[in-house]
């Protein structure tokens, strides 16, 4: 059905985003052992990543947060306004 396959994207989504994410979730935990870079002196430095922006259209929006789509976040117009 249409329901079964929008849940089916979702999850689909979601589960690709783990997988892509998980080493930078790894690495970015500080009770871990982060990765070793290099600084722009040449010296080797322990660092923790994390994800500081994450740049998507309104629709994916939606998507990442689970939320409705289809009414303005914005104001209280309805769609057909």
């Amino acid at each position: 059905s249409k329901r079964q396959f929008k849940l089916r994207k979702y999850q689909l989504f979601h589960k690709s985003m783990a997988i892509i994410l998980a080493s930078l979730k790894k690495a970015g935990n500080p009770k871990g052992p982060g990765v070793k870079m290099v600084g722009g002196d040449g010296s080797i430095r322990r660092v923790y990543p994390v994800l500081a922006a994450y740049v998507a259209d309104y629709p994916e929006q939606c998507l990442v947060t689970c939320t409705k789509y289809g009414t303005c976040p914005k104001c209280q117009r309805k769609a057909e306004d």
